[in-house]
């Protein structure tokens, strides 16, 4: 997990202010059901998301609230908003489409008030060992936390 600023593709971030924040996890196709977070609207990530390194996300309801109040998330554009790799240029963003969204879940107290904004990738297109910092779309891969979800639970 890790997390960033956010840009919304045709929307500027007004001078002297800073883009909202949002966690970012990668997650593999099932992830949804294993950990019983509803999909709401859209869908959740699919194992042919991760095969094709399709750039799909999944955002939570908070996500939606914060980036896309009075409307839905759905088909929108969003990116990490991440340094030029050298200095002087503009940044090389990769615009992910929003295919989902999901219900909110904890992330630092069970009873949080005000959840934090989230936002699901397909690992395939996160990051991992051999991409450099500047190239990673989201959190980078090399470190990873399984689920274990028992038969009842599993994605058919």
């Amino acid at each position: 997990m890790g997390g960033n600023t956010v840009l919304v593709e045709g929307r500027a971030v007004p001078p002297g202010t800073i883009a909202p924040i949002a966690l970012f996890r990668a997650v593999a196709g099932g992830y949804f059901e294993a950990m019983g977070i509803r999909v709401l609207r859209g869908r959740g990530i699919e194992r042919g998301d991760i095969e094709r390194s399709d750039t799909v996300v999944v955002v939570n309801e908070a996500f939606g609230k914060t980036f896309f109040p009075n409307q839905t998330a759905i088909g929108e554009h969003v990116a990490s908003n991440r340094p030029p790799a050298r200095l002087g240029e503009g940044p090389n963003l990769r615009w992910l489409t929003i295919v989902g969204i999901v219900s909110n879940t904890p992330t630092r107290a069970l009873a949080d008030p005000n959840p934090a904004s989230q936002l699901f990738m397909p690992m395939s297109i996160a990051g991992g060992p051999d991409f450099p910092v500047s190239a990673l779309a989201g959190p980078n891969t090399s470190t990873m936390s399984y689920v274990v979800a028992p038969e009842s639970r599993r994605p058919s």
